[in-house]
């Protein structure tokens, strides 16, 4: 390992250390060579080694909640890594991989507690330039964990948020419903239908159809209250998780919904002579139980449509 001394002298950990010292560590070193694109080690698999980069290039990755990876660090020529595994018998925290043809310096655990017996004038140094090393990338760490965070936040909004009407999926809406008949908490089930949906597609367009979904949405968000859950069922099927068994309020805003709606001027939509209407059904819980309050609320609504749509239905 000719020259090896050299290279030392230019890692940061080692930067404090006089050529005395330095050679001191080299018989306590082993070289590895990795070529492009293997892997160093695995996130999560155990590891006693601490690594340094004697030539090439080395990505720290980390996995991400849909699989993928990403990348969080970068180690070139006189860089450290997995310097953890020296102080905690842990896993490792990330995916580290050869970006070029690497040539890794080794330090093994029970190596540096040996320098650290043997030589504590040179471990000393090395442990105070370690530290303020690892201070830097926790705190880069903070503002990628900041981030991640956010990431995630933007995530679940995705996995439960319909990316066309800006409310609830429904997804959520399974996961509401079940979650509150689970702690028996009281709610009503209010069944919402587009009245002749498919005659707008038909006799207009879809895109005309997706402006009447609009205008449906935009008068439900501004009927009922900040704590019901407004959710898209289907196409043109939505369900409102009102809290509360008060099966008269719920009526009470449901009918303000299907009256708001018969007042949307559809020309302004690109339809004339036409008039949006809904049909709903209502079923509250704990008042039919979870076995049958998503039948009862689908009853009622198909018996608005039997009266001849527009209209409130409580179930019975």
């Amino acid at each position: 390992m000719n020259g090896l001394d050299v290279l030392l002298s230019k890692v940061t950990i080692f930067k404090k250390l006089t050529q005395d010292e330095i050679l001191q560590l080299v018989p306590f070193l082993s070289q590895k060579d990795y070529p492009e694109d293997s892997i160093i080690f695995d996130e999560g698999t155990y590891g006693s080694e601490l690594f340094i980069v004697a030539s090439g290039e080395v990505a720290a990755f980390i996995k991400l909640p849909d699989g993928s990876l990403r990348e969080v660090a970068r180690f070139t020529t006189g860089d450290f890594f997995g310097d953890m595994a020296i102080f905690e018998n842990d896993v490792r925290s990330a995916t580290c991989i050869a970006q070029t043809d690497c040539r890794l310096l080794s330090l093994t655990a029970s190596n540096f507690f040996t320098i650290i017996n043997s030589h504590p004038s040179a471990a000393i140094k090395i442990m105070y330039d370690m530290l303020t090393v690892i201070s830097q990338r926790l705190m880069k760490t903070g503002s990628f964990l900041t981030e991640m965070i956010q990431w995630g936040e933007a995530a679940r909004k995705r996995s439960i948020i319909d990316e066309f009407t800006g409310i609830y999926n429904r997804s959520y809406f399974e996961d509401t419903i079940t979650l509150k008949m689970t702690q028996e908490k009281p709610f009503c089930l209010i069944m919402v239908d587009l009245d002749y949906f498919r005659k707008i597609n038909d006799q207009y367009s879809h895109d005309v159809g997706d402006r009447a979904i609009l205008a449906i949405v935009d008068v439900l968000k501004n009927t009922f209250r900040e704590n019901d859950a407004l959710c898209r069922y289907g196409g043109d099927e939505f369900a409102v998780i009102f809290d509360g068994n008060d099966v008269a309020h719920a009526h009470k805003l449901a009918e303000k919904a299907r009256q708001n709606v018969n007042a949307i001027d559809c020309r302004h939509l690109g339809m004339d002579n036409f008039k949006l209407s809904l049909s709903m059904g209502i079923a509250a819980f704990p008042t039919f139980d979870r076995d049958s309050i998503r039948a009862k609320a689908d009853e009622a609504l198909y018996s608005a449509k039997e009266r001849g749509r527009n209209c409130v239905v409580i179930a019975q």
